[in-house]
């Protein structure tokens, strides 16, 4: 079993925290890049497409990770596994999906959590009567 990889990225101003393979040392890698992402941004991603492995340690980083997000005023969370997975498995069978949000596509959760672009106003143009 391969040690774990972390990635971060910021992709649309929403922070995302990927893991790639995964062994017994990724559950505190992965605590603190999530912490670090919430830091640097309210809106967070994880994204577990490429995990091969988690424990407890990984799943209670997630969990406290969307609890801290949920309990900020204007922050997000979500994460990405791959359908039919071990991960999926795992974290339907320890209720983990029923709490986070939880996508199939990293694009997906990133749309979810992105700020709304400004409405875009030609110059010169008159305010419309709705």
């Amino acid at each position: 079993m391969d040690a774990g990889v972390i990635g971060l990225q910021r992709v649309r101003g929403v922070s995302v925290v990927s893991l790639c393979g995964g062994d017994r040392s990724t559950g505190p890698a992965l605590r603190a890049a999530v912490e670090q992402a919430a830091i640097d941004d309210a809106r967070v991603v994880v994204d577990l497409t490429d995990a091969d492995f988690i424990d407890s340690a990984v799943i209670q980083a997630i969990v406290d990770g969307h609890v801290r997000a949920r309990d900020a005023a204007g922050s997000g969370y979500a994460m990405v596994i791959r359908p039919g997975s071990f991960v999926a498995r795992v974290f339907d069978l320890v209720g983990v999906t029923n709490l986070v949000p939880t996508f199939a596509y990293t694009d997906e959760a990133i749309a979810s959590l992105a700020p709304a672009a400004p409405e875009q106003v030609r110059p010169g143009a008159e305010p419309q009567a709705v």
